[in-house]
C-alpha cells in the first residue's frame, strides 16, 4: 500500500530518514551548508523577513517524481517514491490487494456502469488525522509550541488545550472513520466529479 499523503514527523526518538542514514564521505563547509538547507522533520527554523527567527512545525515538503512500471508519480516526500519503487519491486504488500481498496474500486465500477473514467481517487482518513495526531503527541512539537505562543493568542489555545487533556489512543478515534472515494467523468455538458464514503459497521 502506498503511504499517500501521510508525512514523515520527527519522532520521540529521532529516527534519521533514510537519506540521512546512508554514510558519507567528509564534506567542505560549503557543501555542508547546502546539504543542510534539505527537507528536515520537526521544527525549522526560518527568517519572517523581519530579522527575527520563526519557528515551523513540521517538515519542508521536497517535490520529486518517479516512474514505476507504467505510472508516473509525484509526491512531496522522497519517501513515498521510494516506498512505491519498494513495493513494485517487492510485489507485497500492494494497494490492488487491499480490502478497501477493492471495495471503493467495485462501488465506482458499479456507479460509472459502461462509461470511463479520467480520475480516480481512494482515500483513507484515518491516515490524513494521524499526522495532526502524532503533531499533537510529540514532545518536542509542544517545546516548539510554547516558543510560538508567546505572542499568538490561536497556539497559545492550542498549547493549554493539549497539555489540560490527554488525547485518547489513536484506535479510538480511527475507527469512527471509513475509507472514501471519487471518480471524474467527462458528459457532453463538462467534468461530473463524484465522491463518497463507506460506512463503518
Amino acid at each position: 500500500k502506498l503511504p499517500g499523503h501521510r508525512l514523515a514527523l520527527q519522532g520521540p526518538g529521532g529516527r534519521a530518514r533514510p537519506e540521512e542514514a546512508r554514510g558519507h564521505a567528509a564534506q567542505d563547509p560549503a557543501a555542508r551548508s547546502r546539504e543542510d538547507d534539505g527537507p528536515r522533520s520537526g521544527a525549522n527554523e526560518a527568517n519572517d523577513g523581519t530579522g527575527r527567527r520563526a519557528v515551523r512545525i513540521g517538515r519542508n515538503p521536497q517535490p520529486c517524481f518517479g516512474i514505476v512500471g507504467n505510472e508516473l508519480l509525484a509526491s512531496d516526500a522522497i519517501d513515498s517514491i521510494e516506498t512505491a519503487i519498494k513495493t513494485h519491486s517487492s510485489g507485497d504488500d500492494l494497494l490492488s490487494d487491499a480490502i478497501e481498496y477493492k471495495l471503493i474500486r467495485d462501488r465506482i465500477k458499479a456507479q460509472l456502469k459502461d462509461k470511463e473514467t479520467s480520475i480516480m481517487q481512494y482515500q483513507r482518513p484515518e491516515e490524513s488525522l494521524r499526522l495532526f495526531y502524532d503533531t499533537a503527541n510529540n514532545p518536542e512539537n509542544i517545546k516548539n509550541l510554547e516558543t510560538m505562543s508567546a505572542n499568538n493568542p490561536f497556539f497559545t489555545a492550542l498549547l493549554t488545550a493539549l497539555k489540560e487533556k490527554t488525547l485518547p489512543p489513536f484506535e479510538v478515534i480511527s475507527k469512527y472513520l471509513a475509507p472514501s472515494g471519487g471518480f471524474v467523468v467527462e458528459e457532453e455538458d463538462g467534468l461530473h466529479y463524484t465522491s463518497f464514503s463507506l460506512r463503518r459497521e
